[in-house]
């Protein structure tokens, strides 16, 4: 009776204690926060923001969901005007990714290599842009929201 006891006891300590896993909150915490620049134009002082944990994650499981495009010419930023918005880690030395988001792409850049995605309703760039509208000045969201209706 006792050992059943103990068993149960033991049983009881490790799920208060429980094991880290992708979805505890303290390990959700551990991936780096995203910050956004909205890239309206070469030289200017551009604004930004930055995405929760939750939406930082969030944004990478969307990219993730995209099919890469293989074998296709990405397209490069233009001249003037939005260029997109521009998402980096916090906290990460210069190997992190860079992800450019604009027209129906998401280009990932890192020091060795770029890749392509497809986003052809423009979901992704809707979403991040929205996660801002709170934070950045009216005029920068409103030429992003004139971008996507625009297409």
């Amino acid at each position: 009776m006792n050992h059943a006891r103990l068993g149960l006891s033991a049983l009881f300590a490790l799920s208060l204690v429980g094991c880290p896993d992708a979805e505890s909150p303290s390990s959700a915490n551990d991936e780096p926060q995203m910050r956004v620049t909205i890239d309206l134009s070469k030289g200017a002082d551009n604004p930004s923001f930055t995405l929760s944990h939750s939406e930082s994650r969030s944004f990478r499981k969307r990219v993730e969901d995209l099919e890469e495009q293989k074998n296709r010419v990405l397209p490069q930023p233009g001249q003037g005007g939005y260029q997109g918005l521009v998402l980096r880690e916090i906290g990460r030395g210069d190997g992190r990714p860079e992800y450019r988001v604009k027209n129906g792409w998401v280009v990932v850049k890192s020091p060795t290599s770029q890749k392509g995605y497809a986003d052809p309703l423009r979901k992704t760039e809707a979403w991040v842009i929205k996660a801002g509208q709170r934070v950045v000045p009216a005029a920068a969201y409103e030429e992003v929201r004139r971008e996507l209706d625009s297409k």
